[in-house]
């Protein structure tokens, strides 16, 4: 197996984990629903910002993972690491 093979199956199975992760994290039930029940606009915004901060944090991670997976192949492909 090569050192491409192994990161792409690395990064396949992080892709699924957080995919099945995504599904199951939600933000506190009833303040969610409370919130989007309400008539209220500004409950209304909350709730969307509740939903939004739950994204973004998930989403952090597999953007440095990516970012650094990111570095690490460049710096191999310009011959920066020495030959195990």
């Amino acid at each position: 197996m090569t050192i491409r093979q192994g990161l792409r199956t690395v990064l396949l199975g992080l892709a699924f984990a957080f995919q099945l992760a995504g599904g199951l994290a939600q933000a506190c039930p009833n303040c969610k629903e409370g919130l989007a029940e309400s008539s209220d606009v500004n409950a209304q915004r909350l709730a969307d910002g509740y939903s939004s901060s739950i994204l973004l944090m998930m989403g952090m991670p597999l953007a440095l993972a990516g970012a650094g997976t990111f570095w690490v192949v460049k710096a191999a492909k310009e011959g920066r690491f020495p030959e195990l």
